[in-house]
C-alpha cells in the first residue's frame, strides 16, 4: 500500500441552504464516509439558488412553480419523494402548504464568518440552517434566527448579529460564489475532492464511496 494515500480527504461543498438535494446529498456523503471509515475536512462554499428572492421571501410552492413551471401536485409529489429520502438518510424534511422561502445571502455570511473559528464550527452553523430551514421552517433570512444559531454554536451573538446587520461579508461571499461558477458550478449540490475531482448533484449512497474510493486511489 502507497505510504502517499491521504488518512484525510478535504470535500469543499457548493450548495444552498434553500437546496433540499443539497442536504440529501451531503447526509449520503456522510453515510459513504462513515461506510468507510473516512475522514474529511468539510469546507462549505455558498451558492445561490434562488437570486431573485429577497429577505422577506415568498411561498416554496409558487415559488417552484414560478421557476420550474411545475404543477402544484408536482410540486407535492416531490415533497413527498423528498422528504422519503430525506429520512432515509436520517433527515427531518418538514413540509407545509404555507411554507416561506428566502434569499439565502445572510445564511451564507454566517457560515463563512464562521470559517474564522474553524471549518468544523462553520460545518456545524451549516447543518443547524438546513434544520433551522427544512425542519423547523425557519426564516433562513431573519437575523434574529441566525444569531439563535451563533449562539447554539457558542459564538458572540453580538459580534454576529453586528456583522450581519451590516452585510459585513456580503461582497466576500458573493465573490466566492462567482469564483465557483467561473470554474464551472452551474448547479448543486458539487463537491471537490482534494481540491481536483468533482462530483455533481446528490448521488446514492454507493455512488460517493465508488467515487471517494477513486479520488483516494487517484491520490495514492
Amino acid at each position: 500500500m502507497s505510504q502517499l494515500a491521504p488518512d484525510h480527504l478535504t470535500l469543499d461543498i457548493i450548495s444552498d441552504i434553500a437546496c433540499p438535494w443539497c442536504a440529501i446529498g451531503y447526509y449520503r456523503l456522510k453515510a459513504a464516509l462513515d461506510q468507510m471509515g473516512q475522514k474529511a475536512d468539510i469546507i462549505w462554499h455558498p451558492y445561490e439558488i434562488n437570486p431573485h428572492l429577497d429577505i422577506k421571501g415568498t411561498n416554496l410552492i409558487d415559488n417552484i412553480i414560478y421557476k420550474y413551471g411545475m404543477t402544484k401536485d408536482q410540486v407535492l409529489e416531490m415533497r413527498a419523494k423528498l422528504t422519503k429520502l430525506g429520512a432515509e438518510v436520517g433527515f427531518n424534511f418538514n413540509y407545509q402548504d404555507d411554507m416561506q422561502v428566502q434569499n439565502s445571502l445572510l445564511a451564507h455570511q454566517l457560515v463563512h464568518w464562521a470559517k474564522q473559528f474553524g471549518a468544523e464550527k462553520s460545518h456545524a452553523v451549516k447543518l443547524d440552517l438546513l434544520e433551522a430551514f427544512f425542519t423547523h421552517r425557519q426564516n433562513i433570512a431573519d437575523i434574529t434566527v441566525l444569531v439563535q444559531i451563533a449562539e447554539k454554536q457558542g459564538l458572540d451573538e453580538q459580534k454576529a448579529q453586528e456583522m450581519l446587520q451590516q452585510d459585513a461579508l456580503l461582497a466576500e461571499v458573493k465573490a466566492v460564489a462567482a469564483a465557483w461558477q467561473r470554474q464551472g458550478i452551474s448547479g448543486v449540490p458539487s463537491i471537490v475532492a482534494n481540491r481536483k475531482y468533482l462530483t455533481t448533484g446528490a448521488q446514492p449512497v454507493e455512488g460517493y464511496i465508488q467515487w471517494l474510493t477513486a479520488v483516494k486511489a487517484q491520490a495514492a
